[in-house]
């Protein structure tokens, strides 16, 4: 059975304001490489297991000529493969869409969807999970999503429940999941990584077009019929049309609530690139867990991150610090506040400051 490959693009990258803006989120920008942007790394990997002609890209129509230019003029993915919705509508109407045109494109087979921004160094251990994830997809009785084992308790994420231990005709251990929560609250969190029961939510996941149809229309069925309809009609692929799905994530449409879950483990190692103590955690090779970009200088700082621009950064004595400093902002927040950023942005928001964000 074919395999296709599915990056989900369309977000704004709030939790990184004020690097990552609406018009430039951090997809698009080399957060965790000198010169290859977030987007452009995720490609690379699924390149390594498929054609070019097998990947398919959903983000927003604002960011059409971001992806065409990073995805299709450096990487050779077709043009046509690049989905642009009208409007944010999240990602359980995006993936339902995006997997509409792939059906209409390939046919039934297996998709593996990820998300463009997470960080994971190591290829050939990505592409042996991804074959694994595959390859049990194929059989179309479950989604087959990727959990690695969590490093601290953390409420971004969601934490997948493990059960049973199953052995694959390939030889590959799979587990059956008994519960999934998504995005707990910090006791919760603390609870689950204590219980050694849990892995954390890669946000890959694998499944058979012709079983995600089936599970979707039962557990989201006004999403589904909007998003099939407009996948048969592509004229209908309009704000007012695409506008009328609720706006719910995959977590919360499906995976949540459907059974037929199963996980492996990933081969590699991965982290969420969607913070800044993200960045803090993926960059601290100063000593005492800091991290020091620009014109810095630091004195007696721990567990602090500081990116400059154009100015001198003079920092003393700052401990579980976040100081970003751009051209139009400068944010200074707490290690332990960085999730409150989108706060900040409603704010600016209700302040009629659009140009910031």
């Amino acid at each position: 059975m074919k395999v296709a490959a599915l990056i989900l693009a369309g977000g704004y990258g709030e939790r990184l304001w004020p690097k990552s803006r609406k018009n430039l989120p951090k997809q698009f920008l080399p957060i965790t490489h000198q010169s290859k942007t977030m987007i452009q790394l995720t490609a690379e990997r699924l390149l390594a297991a498929i054609l070019p002609q097998n990947i398919f890209v959903m983000t927003n129509i604002q960011y059409k000529a971001l992806a065409q230019q990073q995805l299709c003029e450096d990487l050779q993915i077709p043009l046509q493969n690049i989905f642009c919705e009208p409007c944010s509508q999240n990602t359980a109407a995006a993936v339902a869409l995006a997997i509409g045109f792939i059906e209409g494109k390939m046919g039934d087979c297996v998709v593996f969807i990820s998300a463009a921004d997470a960080k994971i160094e190591n290829t050939e251990h990505f592409l042996q999970t991804f074959n694994q994830c595959t390859n049990i997809a194929q059989k179309g009785e479950h989604f087959v999503m990727v959990g690695t084992a969590p490093t601290h308790a953390e409420t971004a994420f969601g934490y997948i429940q493990l059960k049973n231990a199953r052995l694959e005709q390939s030889g590959d251990t799979v587990f059956e999941v008994a519960s999934y929560t998504d995005k707990p609250d910090l006791q919760k969190a603390k609870s689950f990584v204590e219980s050694g029961e849990y892995l954390w939510n890669t946000c890959l996941l694998a499944t058979k077009i012709s079983f995600f149809n089936r599970q979707f229309g039962f557990y989201a069925p006004e999403i589904f019929e909007i998003t099939q309809n407009i996948a048969k009609n592509p004229g209908l692929f309009t704000k007012e049309e695409y506008g009328k799905c609720p706006s719910l994530s995959l977590d919360e449409a499906l995976l949540q609530k459907c059974q037929k879950l199963l996980v492996v483990k990933a081969a590699f190692d991965w982290d969420d690139v969607g913070s800044w103590n993200a960045i803090s955690r993926i960059k601290n090779d100063f000593s005492d867990a800091n991290f020091f970009a620009g014109d810095v200088v630091a004195l007696n700082c721990k567990n602090t991150l500081i990116e400059g621009n154009k100015k001198l950064i003079a920092a003393v004595g700052l401990e579980d610090l976040i100081v970003i400093d751009t051209d139009d902002a400068l944010l200074i927040c707490r290690q332990d506040q960085c999730q409150k950023i989108k706060e900040v942005l409603e704010t600016l928001k209700q302040q009629n400051r659009s140009q910031i964000l």
